[in-house]
C-alpha cells in the first residue's frame, strides 16, 4: 500500500519542486494516521459521510481510509491545503470523490443540526484550534499532543482524557497516547468516541 501512496506523493513533490507538500508525510504523520485510522476501524468499518476538521491535506489520511467511506468532507481556513489535495488528485487520475469547505470549523461544527449529517467527524489537529463541543450522533475520533513549542499549538493538553473532556465525548471507544521522539520528545493524544 505504501508503495503506490509514495508514488503519488512523489508525482505531487516533484511537479510542486518543494518540500512544504512532503511535510504530512513525515513518520511522526505517518504514525499517527495509521494508530487513528487503526483505532477508527475497530469501532467501526464502513461510513457515508465523514467531516475531516482542520484538514490539512489529508491525503494520508484518505489513502488510509479510501475504502471504508463513500463521501468525504474536507474543511481547512488554509486554503493551500485544498490546493495540495486538488493536485494530488488531477496528477495521479484520480476521481475527486471529496468536497472542500474553506472557512473556520469550530463555529460551524457547534451546530448541532450541522453535524448530524455525519456518521463520523474526524479532527486530527485539535492541538492548532479552539475546543468543538460534540453533539448528538456522529462518531468523533480526535487527536492532539503536548508539544507548546509551535506557535500555532493554541489548544494543547496533557492528557487524552483532557481532550474528551474538552471536546464533550462522554461514550469513549477509545483513549491512548503514543510517545514521539522526534524533534523532541512529546505525547500524542487519541480519543474515539460519542457525545
Amino acid at each position: 500500500m505504501f508503495e503506490d501512496i509514495l508514488g503519488k506523493v512523489c508525482q505531487v513533490a516533484w511537479e510542486r519542486k518543494s518540500t512544504d507538500f512532503l511535510e504530512s508525510f513525515k513518520p511522526n504523520q505517518i504514525r499517527s494516521k495509521l494508530w487513528l485510522v487503526d483505532n477508527i476501524l475497530k469501532i467501526q468499518q464502513n461510513f457515508k459521510n465523514v467531516a475531516v476538521l482542520g484538514s490539512w491535506n489529508s491525503i494520508l489520511l484518505y489513502e488510509l481510509m479510501k475504502d471504508n467511506v463513500e463521501n468525504w468532507h474536507f474543511h481547512d481556513k488554509d486554503s493551500k491545503c485544498h490546493w495540495d489535495r486538488q493536485r494530488y488528485f488531477e496528477i495521479n487520475n484520480m476521481p475527486q470523490n471529496y468536497t472542500e469547505f474553506h472557512g473556520d470549523v469550530v463555529s460551524l461544527f457547534s451546530k448541532s443540526s450541522f453535524v448530524e449529517q455525519y456518521d463520523l467527524i474526524i479532527n486530527p489537529s485539535c492541538e492548532h484550534m479552539d475546543d468543538i463541543r460534540s453533539g448528538p450522533g456522529p462518531l468523533y475520533a480526535l487527536t492532539s499532543n503536548n508539544y507548546t513549542a509551535v506557535k500555532e499549538h493554541i489548544n494543547t493538553i496533557e492528557h487524552e482524557e483532557d481532550l474528551a473532556i474538552k471536546n464533550n465525548i462522554n461514550d469513549i471507544r477509545y483513549k491512548g497516547t503514543i510517545q514521539i521522539e522526534k524533534p523532541v520528545p512529546y505525547e500524542r493524544y487519541c480519543v474515539v468516541g460519542y457525545a
